[in-house]
């Protein structure tokens, strides 16, 4: 399994997310949004996210630091 959180410095969900998932031991990356090179960026903000986290599993998205609560449930 593969988690992946886009995120932005001083964003307190984001870093509650990345706290969750290293609590449990969980491996995951972490992006910087605001560290994006423009393109990439654009192409982020163009799928319609307009917040941070977003956190991905694999290839699906899971949203945000609630729904990883949800999907860490289940």
């Amino acid at each position: 399994m593969s988690y992946t959180i886009y995120g932005r410095p001083g964003c307190a969900p984001c870093k509650a997310s990345k706290d969750l998932l290293e609590s449990l031991g969980v491996e995951f990356t972490y992006v910087d949004v605001l560290a994006l090179p423009k393109g990439e960026l654009a192409a982020f903000l163009e799928k319609g996210f307009k917040t941070v986290p977003q956190i991905f599993w694999e290839d699906t998205l899971i949203g945000g630091l609630d729904d990883l609560r949800r999907h860490l449930t289940k």
